[in-house]
């Protein structure tokens, strides 16, 4: 028996909370007894630091909903190395100066130091 499933979504985040909404099945795809039009996702979840705490509810939309009040999901996820970033700003590069000689000949006159950025 072959299985043919998709799963497409999106969630809108604005920090801490994010919300998402999913389809799981395959609209006008179906087999002799089975229609592929499995469930609807919600899920809410919010972000506390490095620790997401989450909330999905799948409703069922196949032959099963009859049978079944759909399925709910509670997650609590600790994600590692999720630290700010913390980059230190870039200053200047500086740029070696021109040569003069070896000391002999040389003019009293020094460039400034040149600085990209």
């Amino acid at each position: 028996m072959s299985f043919q499933q998709l799963d497409i979504g999106a969630y809108w985040y604005t920090n801490p909370i994010e919300v998402g909404l999913w389809y799981r099945g395959i609209p006008g795809v179906s087999s002799e007894t089975l229609t592929n039009n499995d469930a609807l996702i919600f899920s809410l979840g919010i972000n506390v630091g490095t620790i997401h705490f989450a909330y999905s509810y799948d409703l069922t939309l196949s032959g099963l909903a009859g049978y079944t009040g759909g399925s709910n999901e509670f997650s609590l996820i600790y994600r590692f190395n999720r630290g700010p970033v913390v980059n230190p700003p870039r200053g200047p590069i500086p740029c070696s100066e021109p040569a003069y000689g070896l000391g002999e000949g040389r003019s009293n006159y020094r460039p400034q130091r040149r600085k990209l950025f």
